[in-house]
């Protein structure tokens, strides 16, 4: 049904309106039978997606007008910026974060030995890509994209330096053939530094177009797009058309940036994901009061009792107060001022007097107010970050993400289209444990079915501390055994094993260290051994019996893109995350260390990480027999334990043996184990002299890295945070 309407030729029949002031009083309203209906509208009025944008520029070092260009990229509002002459270097991960806009993610490739050249193609973030990897080429950067769809399109940029071999376009070709064999739908550019002019084309700009077309790749017109008059960057296209390309002048590069029009459909995009919350504003007491009035106990059972009531409280709250998805809203750049914006203003129109009159003068007085303007956004910046690293002092966990969000890179996110879905996810972690233990004693007795419900933090927190006492005041753990007890941190572990290993050097004696790797040695754990290895360790009674309902008969779900699998019962393992878990492994774990002491060698455990020293006097060519028969009786014991060792990961660090003759190797669950020249020891790296050389080596490393980090967040940071 239409809406009723008047309809006609107007209130004068087209003549002029005469001047009706003081004369509204006169008006008279149409009669109903003046009014039609309009007929409704059929067409669809659904917002039609215009097809992605794309943008190539030439920044010539991004570094010096960080803010310009990102304000350029965000004005220009493109699907996909592709920038030549980034000018990265290593450690720039601030500056990346500084030139990827609200909304996107940027894929990089910097050069590497000198400075100069580098590329980067930056992305909406809400598009489904992935990075391919490209083969490197002598004095040319490339990185590559795919927009994954049944349609798959695919991107490669490029920039080639004036400077790169002969040989290098020739490379460069043959990366491409293999691209287009790979991706029908492919878009190749940058700045082939090749002179690709309309009137006088060099000869290896004809080289390269008519190769391009042999695979089937056709050039996009575009006219000159360097300042000479050459045009140097190019587009290429095959089973895509590139539309209304448009050249913009910038006046912060030598180079024009080109714009055009891909005739393809949108790709698929992931969107923000909404949050989804319940108004508070309708939870009243006295509404749950109505619902829940008529609850009565319905049976004499615990669990029984506590599901129903679950149930019932769910259904009531969601009647009440049902969630409802909000879009989240981000202000991605908080110190962004009034002054700010108003010389942005100012900046654009300097721009626009500068693209009227093409001449030195305003030229000139638009790079120096860029510079003015750099300096201005950067001092914002350090005002507002500074004022927040500054009120976040004494929170660590806040101060670590606000320098997360300064240091981190917002990178490509890989395409999940391929990723197991949550059903496949649990079905491979409650899989993983039956392979595991396939080989293994069974028993009926861990084949449980009940539910019980999870305690909550605080239960968990004051069993593991009225345990641990236990344990102290009785010696339940073993001295050597560290990790989540107090005074056995992983430095007293580290002191204790290098203390060992150097006394028996200087005495001129060798030694063996073995670090054994156990395979998921926190879900193998089997219940019904460690209910038994808490009895013996002095647990009885009521204590006892809690602790063996908190193991038993657990379950398990994956939650992934917004869907939940369905629940896996655990019939093994120490729940994951549980604060009750490390000092249940522990005491599982406690009488491996009194087995290897037996044989004569001295064991150390941090958690799941297991090492065992044997001492030897001089340098023997072989180990003694001691040691074959003390690893026959850890497989026998890890065995009936149900655990499983990894061989292969298993490594063995001879010290004190000179040379590298041929020696008999132990074996370990019938494989021949490898002697290391490094290994690493709860994070240390240790070598046969114990020089350290490799450990001090990683740590300067890893200074520097967080050195340069410094250097970067400087503006942001008192002298008092930099001393």
């Amino acid at each position: 049904m239409g809406i009723p309407t008047i309809s006609g030729r107007g209130r004068y029949d087209g003549r002029l309106r005469p001047n009706i002031r003081g004369r509204l009083s006169r008006r008279k309203t149409r009669p109903p039978s003046d009014l039609r209906p309009i007929p409704k509208c059929t067409y669809d009025r659904r917002p039609v997606s215009s097809p992605p944008t794309l943008v190539l520029v030439n920044a010539r070092s991004i570094r010096n007008k960080t803010a310009t260009i990102r304000d350029f990229l965000t004005d220009q509002g493109a699907d996909l910026v592709c920038i030549t002459e980034t000018w990265f270097q290593e450690g720039d991960e601030i500056l990346l974060q500084e030139i990827t806009s609200p909304g996107y993610v940027i894929t990089h490739q910097m050069r590497s030995g000198r400075r100069g050249g580098g590329v980067a193609m930056l992305s909406r973030e809400s598009f489904s890509l992935r990075a391919v990897p490209v083969v490197d080429i002598s004095g040319t950067e490339c990185v590559g994209l795919v927009w994954d769809s049944p349609e798959s399109m695919a991107f490669l940029l490029v920039y080639r330096a004036p400077s790169a071999p002969a040989d290098s376009l020739s490379q460069l070709l043959e990366t491409v053939s293999e691209w287009s064999l790979r991706f029908p739908r492919l878009v190749v550019l940058g700045d082939f530094n090749v002179h690709a002019d309309t009137d006088s084309c060099s000869a290896a700009a004809m080289d390269l177009v008519s190769t391009m077309e042999t695979l089937g790749l056709l050039l996009c017109s575009t006219g000159p797009t360097h300042q000479a008059g050459h045009t140097l960057d190019l587009i290429f296209s095959a089973g895509i058309q590139v539309t209304q390309a448009s050249i913009l002048e910038v006046p912060w590069s030598d180079h024009c940036a080109l714009r055009v029009r891909l005739e393809h459909a949108y790709p698929p995009g992931k969107g923000d994901e909404p949050i989804w919350a319940r108004p508070r504003r309708l939870m009243k007491p006295s509404r749950f009061q109505n619902a829940l009035k008529d609850l009565e106990p319905v049976s004499d059972s615990i669990d029984v009792q506590v599901d129903t009531w679950n149930i019932r409280l769910s259904n009531a709250l969601g009647e009440i107060a049902p969630r409802r998805p909000l879009q989240p809203r981000r202000n991605r750049s908080p110190w962004f001022t009034e002054e700010l914006r108003s010389m942005k203003r100012e900046k654009r129109r300097l721009e626009g007097v500068w693209r009227e009159l093409h001449d030195r003068a305003s030229r000139s007085a638009y790079r120096a107010f860029m510079e003015s303007y750099e300096h201005a956004t950067i001092e914002a910046k350090r005002v507002y970050y500074a004022s927040l690293i500054e009120s976040a002092s004494s929170r660590p966990a806040k101060l670590f993400k606000i320098i997360r969000s300064l240091t981190t890179v917002p990178t490509n996110p890989k395409s999940d289209d391929q990723a197991p879905s949550a059903e496949a996810f649990q079905s491979y972690f409650a899989d993983k444990i039956s392979l595991l233990r396939r080989d293994l004693p069974a028993t009926t007795d861990t084949m449980r079915e009940l539910e019980t419900p999870w305690p909550v933090a605080g239960i968990e927190r004051a069993v593991a501390v009225q345990l641990q006492q236990f344990l102290d005041d009785t010696a339940g753990l073993d001295p050597f055994q560290s990790g989540f007890h107090a005074g056995h941190g992983t430095e007293t572990v580290l002191v204790s094993i290098t203390d060992h290993l150097r006394r028996q050097l200087d005495r001129g004696g060798s030694v063996l260290l073995v670090l054994l790797d156990l395979t998921a040695a926190f879900d193998t754990v089997d219940h019904n051994l460690l209910t038994h290895r808490l009895a013996v360790a002095g647990v009885r009674g009521t204590a006892l019996n809690w602790l063996a309902s908190f193991l038993h008969n657990h379950g398990q779900r994956v939650e992934r893109g917004g869907l939940v699998s369905e629940r896996s019962p655990l019939h093994c393992g120490v729940p994951q995350g549980a604060i009750l878990s490390p000092l249940l492994f522990n005491i599982y774990m406690q009488p491996l260390a009194q087995l290897v002491r037996d044989f004569g060698l001295e064991c150390y455990q941090y958690a799941d990480d297991t090492q065992f020293v044997l001492k030897m006097e001089g340098q023997p060519e072989s180990v003694p027999d001691s040691f074959h028969q003390c690893l026959e009786a850890i497989i026998g014991w890890l065995r009936s334990s149900r655990l499983r060792v990894n061989p292969a990961k298993t490594e063995i660090l001879w010290l004190g043996r000179p040379g590298s003759g041929d020696i008999q190797l132990p074996t370990l669950d019938g494989e021949v184990l490898r002697l290391s020249s490094l290994v690493k020891s709860l994070g240390v790296l240790l070598d046969p002299s114990l020089t350290m050389e490799a450990q001090v080596s990683a740590v300067t490393k890893t200074a520097f890295f967080h050195l340069r980090q410094a250097r970067r967040l400087a503006p942001y940071l008192s002298t008092i945070w930099l001393q």
